[in-house]
């Protein structure tokens, strides 16, 4: 009788700590999850970041190959794109995992 006394203890239990732990892996799984959603925003913004820097360097190369180096065409290429940087900065503020 004693023996299944404490079959029933071990039992009880084990089947607590199997729910804690099942519990901490939901959890776990959820904060992933939200990483992984972050991940994916951050590496859409490069992308779309690097697709701008390429558009711009390529209208860098067309002035120069149409009017020669000038140094007024760099310094409007470095202006645009710090403008366009600062804009970014002040008006895009939405995203909301």
């Amino acid at each position: 009788m004693e023996t299944l006394v404490k079959a029933d203890i071990f039992f009880f239990v084990t089947t607590i700590v199997v729910v804690i732990v099942a519990l901490g892996l939901v959890v776990a799984i959820y904060y992933v999850i939200k990483i992984l959603k972050n991940m994916k925003y951050i590496s859409e913004k490069i992308k779309n970041e690097s697709d701008n820097i390429i558009e711009d360097i390529t209208a860098l190369r067309g002035r120069v190959k149409e009017e020669g180096f000038r140094a007024a065409h760099v310094y409007k290429f470095f202006k645009g794109v710090f403008k366009r940087r600062s804009y970014a900065k002040r008006g895009k503020d939405d995203h909301q995992v």
